[in-house]
């Protein structure tokens, strides 16, 4: 689980980079890039959060590889969350990045990413 602690500004299709991280289990996640490479092929959960910062709507999305998989949508000073099972392969990347609209995530440890293998092929 890799959580942001503090206000990020972001510019289109950026990735978010969480600077906590709780749970690294296999060293997948960069710290520096925002990146998590998969390393283990099979069924994976995803989860990402997000908190806006003040009145405005940001739209972010769950990316594998260079594919948006789903979007999240968080409104005025609100949270939301979404969750999404994928098949991921070995040495794929997953991250969560800025799509559209207002350009700050307000986090405080609102907004975070988690990976969970489900099953190994």
């Amino acid at each position: 689980r890799f959580e942001r602690g503090g206000p990020l500004t972001l510019g289109d299709g950026s990735p978010l980079v969480f600077d906590h991280v709780l749970t690294n289990i296999g060293n997948g996640y960069n710290t520096h890039t925002g990146v998590f490479t998969c390393p283990t092929s099979g069924t994976y959960l995803f989860y990402a959060s997000a908190k806006s910062n003040g009145a405005q709507q940001i739209t972010l999305k769950l990316v594998k590889s260079s594919a948006a998989l789903t979007f999240l949508d968080v409104y005025d000073n609100d949270h939301s969350s979404v969750l999404i099972t994928v098949h991921v392969n070995a040495g794929e990347d997953m991250s969560v990045r800025h799509h559209i609209n207002g350009a700050i995530v307000d986090a405080w440890y609102q907004t975070s990413f988690s990976g969970i293998l489900l099953s190994a092929d």
